[in-house]
């Protein structure tokens, strides 16, 4: 009898232990790459277990299928929610709640080093190439355009659509005027005095706006939200200290640049200036301003369908 008592002691506790591990385990989807590198510094040095969550990931080297992986529910935070893809979500009727930003505006515009060209102003009526030409970094660049130079790039410019690895060369063999691309191509044809930047579209964010702009947040379905508060709660907390350990070991992301091929220390260097001031650990009432203001602008630039009229996508009770 004391040894059927046992089993079933030991038989309830498994199942309960399970079902609280169950509760403690968050799946995360991410895009391979540099703005990864957080989600690598939490695995390595086991924050998420620090604040009491077990994440489970899970890695996409295609925005366009982690979007629709997370819509159909493969995976509980998407880290990279950009904005325009969660407006459109949420007009669909989706309940994708944002709990923190991952990643402010990233894309620099440059123009060949001896080009006349000193402001976007200057660039009307010449061919501009952009990476996800119907994308929110193209569509931030367009709300800027037009609201600081007033500039609408569908019509005032040659938009030409590529890859980010492709920009340089086109830009190199003057078949386009100027590239809108990430800071690590940027960062080496501006090291090796190929090209030069004249907009930062973030920076005219902030000079337009008075506050910065959000360009990617951790996103979860509210369905989630409800059910996995604590886990959520301590993800976020990993993520937060992942981002200040990133700031105040800036040398990491000159790793991850080396094991990509970036040999030359001055890329190095600037590709790392461009790109740690990029990742975003807060989640404050002006980036919800902000975010409204440029979803109101975005829909008004056609840069989105419509206006985002979704009620609580939101949650500021994770980052106090």
């Amino acid at each position: 009898m004391m040894r059927a008592s046992l089993i079933v002691a030991v038989v309830l506790s498994w199942f309960t232990n399970g079902a609280a591990w169950s509760q403690d385990s968050v799946r995360i989807g991410f895009l391979k790459g540099s703005s990864a590198l957080p989600v690598q510094i939490m695995l390595e040095r086991g924050l998420a277990k620090k604040h009491g969550v077990n994440v489970e990931t899970r890695e996409f080297v295609d925005l366009g299928a982690m979007d629709r992986a997370f819509v159909f529910g493969e995976f509980d935070v998407h880290l990279g929610l950009s904005l325009n893809t969660w407006g459109e979500y949420l007009n669909q009727g989706h309940q994708f709640v944002g709990i923190v930003g991952t990643l402010y505006p990233v894309g620099f515009l440059v123009v060949p080093a001896a080009s006349p060209a000193k402001t976007l102003g200057d660039l009307r009526e010449k061919r501009v190439g952009v990476y996800g030409i119907n994308g929110t970094s193209t569509a931030i660049f367009g709300v800027v355009a037009a609201e600081r130079f007033n500039l609408d790039i569908r019509r005032d410019l040659k938009l030409f659509g590529s890859t980010p690895p492709a920009l340089p060369i086109l830009l190199d063999k003057g078949e386009v005027d100027a590239t809108l691309n990430l800071p690590f191509f940027v960062a080496k044809a501006v090291a090796a005095g190929t090209a030069r930047v004249v907009m930062d579209p973030g920076e005219e964010w902030e000079r337009l706006a008075g506050q910065k702009l959000p360009f990617t947040v951790a996103a979860v379905p509210r369905k989630v939200l409800d059910a996995k508060k604590a886990s959520l709660s301590g993800l976020v907390a990993a993520w937060r200290e992942a981002v200040k350990f990133l700031r105040d070991h800036p040398e990491l992301l000159d790793q991850e640049l080396m094991r990509s091929g970036v040999s030359d220390p001055k890329a190095r260097a600037l590709a790392r200036d461009m790109t740690i001031p990029t990742f975003m650990n807060s989640w404050t009432e002006s980036d919800i301003d902000s975010i409204r203001t440029y979803w109101k602008l975005s829909a008004a630039k056609n840069f989105m369908q419509k206006p985002v009229t979704a009620q609580n996508w939101f949650t500021l009770d994770f980052v106090k």
